[in-house]
């Protein structure tokens, strides 16, 4: 299981989340994280902070507006630098995205 859907499966009460927004690029379309809705369906909390670069991409923005008809709470900031879940403050899952080669 990855370490990322073993936060949505096990949180109890609570998921905050910090997201730099969509990664990648080309053909790569983003989409909910498995076990989000799911989670959020059980009635588990989301609050996610996301990195400011969201709004320039409609198919992410989409996404993330999904999240919030199921209940997640959603902000959006200027500089988020990392993306982190913190399930139940019981465990945090820090990812790295790889800088964009030249």
């Amino acid at each position: 299981m990855a370490v990322q859907r073993r936060v949505h499966d096990e949180a109890v009460a609570e998921v905050r989340g910090l997201s730099i927004g969509p990664a990648g690029g080309g053909d790569r379309v983003p989409e909910v994280s498995l076990g989000v809705l799911d989670a959020l369906d059980r009635g588990i909390a989301y609050r996610v902070v996301y990195g400011a670069n969201i709004l320039q991409d409609p198919k992410a923005l989409a996404v993330a507006h999904t999240c919030v008809d199921h209940g997640e709470q959603a902000r959006v900031f200027p500089d988020v630098a990392l993306n982190v879940l913190v399930c139940d403050d019981r465990f945090a899952v820090v990812g790295v995205t790889a800088p964009d080669r030249m």
